[in-house]
């Protein structure tokens, strides 16, 4: 190729790049823009955290194995699962049928090598199907803190 035909397409290069890198830039912006809207819609509202710790009254002695389930015996107790990703597909009714009262379903974790905040591919799924069923649900964060700074992270998410 010759010097000034590298010339010309090296300008025409920068050119486009010029045009693209702002409307690539946008793009970016605009993903990021709406999946933080998805992920704070999804947030539950803030509420203000108890004034006073309550210190656990059960002790080891309280707790027994009944029908293949860790039951307090020192206390009323409803009988619960835990889901995440790692059960995708989830017959509600079946559950529900089986006894289970209520449901924790983990919101997110903490990836372990990277160190990033993954919000739990089955999220979703698992609260609409627990609620048609008529369950109750809770929800957790898987957490991996290994700083104060991560754990505060955590917390806020």
């Amino acid at each position: 190729m010759s010097s000034s035909r590298k010339k010309k397409t090296a300008k025409q290069l920068k050119k486009y790049l010029a045009i693209l890198l702002p409307v690539l830039a946008a793009l970016v912006l605009l993903a990021l823009i709406l999946t933080l809207g998805q992920l704070t819609a999804a947030a539950p509202e803030e509420t203000d955290p108890p004034s006073a710790l309550v210190e656990n009254p059960y002790g080891i002695s309280d707790f027994v194995f009944q029908d293949g389930y860790l039951t307090c015996t020192a206390a009323d107790t409803r009988l619960g699962i835990d889901v995440s990703e790692h059960q995708q597909k989830v017959d509600w009714a079946q559950v529900k049928a089986a006894g289970i009262d209520f449901v924790m379903i983990r919101a997110g974790y903490r990836g372990y090598t990277e160190g990033k905040l993954f919000r739990d591919s089955s999220f979703t799924s698992h609260y609409l199907g627990a609620r048609a069923a008529g369950l109750d649900v809770g929800f957790y964060f898987f957490s991996q803190a290994i700083s104060v700074e991560e754990a505060e992270e955590e917390a806020k998410y």
